[in-house]
């Protein structure tokens, strides 16, 4: 991101993105594999330095400066490139990306996990279903009913969720935000996993994976039963 910031605040100067500064920025998002979040950022970085600006320079150009640079930054359709981030536990980084990408979400979130018990993603994801996003979750019935789950309120708060009635496990960790990226691995949605358990997740927008993703969830949904 630094590195994008400066050539983007390089190019205010002269108040146009250069064939340089474009093939810069076109080189650096190819190695940094921008998430969402980080273009919202960096969106929201242009208005900030063209309202830095606007008592020195003229607005005309200024104003150009930002359209021009916004439409590049449109054209090279930064949420296609695919991004792949690893986190591991124990430590918060599995934690805090699976918050970044609930709290990111426009549309919709699909989750498919065996037990949440973690009442900081719980609340992360009661917001958002009353911020109107709409979100199912499939879990695990033996892990329902858990000391410290918090599905009952997950339900209680207006959010569909379904479990298995097997005597087998509902064993997937994946979720799915607004059909184009998801995270998946090993990590429980739980505390001790945070704190204490040697796991992993990776967020990726890979095409494939995430219609691998989608296709397993929406197939599992019709066949499991609604918690009332």
């Amino acid at each position: 991101m630094k590195e994008l910031l400066e050539i983007i605040e390089n190019s205010v100067e002269t108040k146009q993105l250069n064939s340089f500064e474009k093939k810069a920025i076109k080189k650096v998002v190819g190695r940094k594999l921008l998430t969402p979040r980080q273009m919202t950022l960096l969106r929201n970085k242009l208005f900030m330095i063209a309202e830095e600006r606007i008592s020195i320079d003229d607005p005309k150009e200024l104003l150009q400066w930002l359209n021009t640079t916004q439409k590049f930054l449109n054209t090279l359709q930064l949420g296609a490139i695919v991004f792949n981030d690893v986190y591991f536990s124990p430590g918060q980084d599995c934690l805090n990306a699976i918050i970044e990408a609930i709290e990111t979400a426009k549309r919709s979130i699909k989750i498919c996990v065996f037990t949440i018990s973690d009442n900081r993603i719980t609340q992360k994801i009661v917001d958002k279903h009353r911020q109107g996003v709409f979100i199912q979750i499939i879990t695990d019935n033996d892990k329902t009913f858990d000391m410290g789950s918090d599905v009952d309120l997950l339900v209680k708060s207006g959010i569909e969720c379904r479990i298995d009635n097997t005597k087998a496990h509902m064993h997937h960790k994946f979720a799915i935000f607004d059909n184009t990226h998801i995270v998946t691995g090993s990590y429980n949605w739980t505390r001790s996993a945070e704190r204490y358990n040697h796991e992993n997740i990776i967020v990726t927008n890979e095409p494939q994976a995430v219609h691998r993703y989608m296709a397993e969830f929406d197939k599992l949904w019709p066949e499991m039963d609604r918690l009332r």
